[in-house]
């Protein structure tokens, strides 16, 4: 790999003139600054990232942190994408670190993962409750970090999942429907418990009592297309079926399409289903699923 030294040389000027020039420091004239950065793709050249960390005390790097539990983060391609997308302006690359909960609770563990990670910043990506020691770990370290997915009293970028239940609820009562039901998951996590609260008061707000049987819960390892398969096979055999029903997740949604087809019930006509997320998958399905984003 060729050095600067060695850029220097063939380009017949000093070694600092070079790191100058690749750094596009103004005193140095465009004429030279354009013939440097023909010769280093030219031969290839690629910074010493670390020699660079040392000089600006920057690493070009921005981590996410997701627990190794798939049920406690959400981590659709869109939002990465669009990470990337904001970042690149600002020659920042998006790292991702997964962990368990025992990890990030372990304060020598996270403390050497931390300094080895070498990043600006970090992005927390929990949906979840989280080891309350990973914050009093970040902020031993000074390290800025924001947290997304989840409510917090600051730093932090969420959805209004209460808000987007109510809306839910509120798209299948303007519809004429009056069965209407919600499959969910675990309602200790954030966002679980507040579309189920939004759910609840979208039926309240038009004065539609809500009904225990029409609510059901997934096991924790079924917030999936399994889950919503078995929950809408369910519902669609109590005594009083839902005309209409509300999942938590675009993938529980998707059992819930399959439940109808196997049942012999049309979507939408004798069935009207919506999902959350607004996930690429939603838009493969046939019929193709409603969701809200």
């Amino acid at each position: 790999m060729i050095t600067q030294v060695e850029l220097a040389r063939l380009a017949g000027i000093s070694q600092k003139t070079v790191n100058r020039a690749l750094n596009d420091h103004v005193d140095v004239s465009a004429k030279t600054r354009q013939r440097v950065r023909e010769l280093a793709e030219q031969h290839g050249y690629v910074p010493n990232q670390a020699a660079r960390a040392i000089r600006s005390g920057k690493y070009g790097n921005i981590a996410m942190l997701v627990p190794d539990n798939i049920f406690s983060t959400y981590l659709p391609f869109e939002l990465l994408r669009h990470l990337k997308k904001y970042l690149e302006p600002h020659k920042l690359l998006l790292l991702l670190s997964c962990f368990s909960d025992t990890e990030l609770a372990d304060d020598a563990l996270m403390s050497d993962i931390l300094r080895k990670i070498m990043c600006d910043g970090f992005i927390i990506n929990y949906i979840s409750s989280f080891p309350p020691e990973l914050e009093t770990i970040l902020h031993k370290f000074h390290l800025p970090y924001v947290w997304i997915n989840t409510r917090r009293q600051k730093d932090c970028v969420y959805h209004d999942e209460f808000e987007a239940g109510a809306a839910l609820t509120r798209h299948f009562l303007d519809l004429g429907h009056r069965r209407v039901a919600l499959v969910h998951g675990d309602p200790n996590f954030a966002a679980n418990q507040s579309k189920i609260s939004g759910f609840v008061e979208g039926l309240k707000r038009l004065g539609i009592a809500v009904d225990d049987v029409l609510i059901r819960r997934v096991d924790d390892e079924q917030q999936n297309y399994t889950g919503g398969l078995i929950a809408t096979r369910e519902l669609l055999t109590i005594e009083s079926p839902p005309t209409a029903i509300c999942y938590v997740n675009d993938w529980l949604a998707m059992g819930g399409l399959a439940a109808a087809a196997s049942a012999g019930i049309d979507v939408p006509k004798e069935l009207s289903l919506i999902g959350f997320d607004d996930s690429f998958m939603s838009r493969q399905c046939h019929p193709q699923l409603t969701s809200v984003t």
